[in-house]
């Protein structure tokens, strides 16, 4: 499945797929070259070329499942979305179950197991963008105990640090209930306005 993704994929905010080979054990990619390290900071034009690239991926029926900062990678101040190796292709009005994705990055929808979509990928970028601005992820324990964290993701609501633009675009995206949480066409609208 990573092989036929890569190969329709072609957005300029999409890690570029070169080649392939493959033997009896592995398959290897060849990527285009980015030397500027994963995302590490916040900048509103970067967030909103990754929302360009996750409108692109929805439109084409691709749910990437493993959104954060270390799968933005940047080169010349621009991000490229890379790791598809847990993305799925999704036909129009059909919804997954496999559970997939970083532990506290996962959207409530797939632990429920209701079946998910696209929308997992924006509850995904929620998370990441609260972990750029603020470095932790919201819904943890201090164990690390992975109950009380899905109980958090289930159960706990968003708590907004402060009352920004940039922290009510994070709380959208990590609304619960999945046909409330914003589209991101509509998180594209309101990026443009930070700064």
């Amino acid at each position: 499945k990573e092989i036929e993704i890569n190969s329709i994929i072609n957005h300029k905010n999409i890690v570029k797929s070169i080649e392939y080979f493959e033997n009896s054990e592995n398959i290897y990619f060849i990527f285009e070259y980015l030397p500027d390290g994963e995302l590490n900071t916040f900048d509103s034009n970067v967030i909103k070329e990754i929302c360009d690239g996750l409108l692109y991926l929805k439109k084409n029926g691709i749910i990437h499942r493993d959104i954060k900062a270390k799968n933005i990678i940047m080169k010349d101040g621009h991000p490229f979305i890379i790791d598809f190796g847990l993305s799925r292709i999704q036909s129009k009005n059909s919804l997954c179950y496999e559970s997939y994705g970083s532990f506290t990055y996962i959207a409530p929808e797939i632990f429920e197991n209701y079946g998910y979509n696209h929308k997992c990928d924006i509850w995904s970028l929620g998370i990441m963008l609260h972990c750029l601005k603020y470095g932790d992820v919201p819904f943890d324990s201090e164990d690390n105990d992975k109950e009380k964290i899905v109980k958090k993701i289930l159960e706990q609501k968003y708590e907004k640090r402060n009352d920004t633009l940039y922290d009510n675009i994070i709380e959208l995206c990590l609304v619960k209930r999945v046909n409330d949480r914003k589209k991101i066409s509509e998180l594209i609208n309101m990026i443009k306005y930070l700064s």
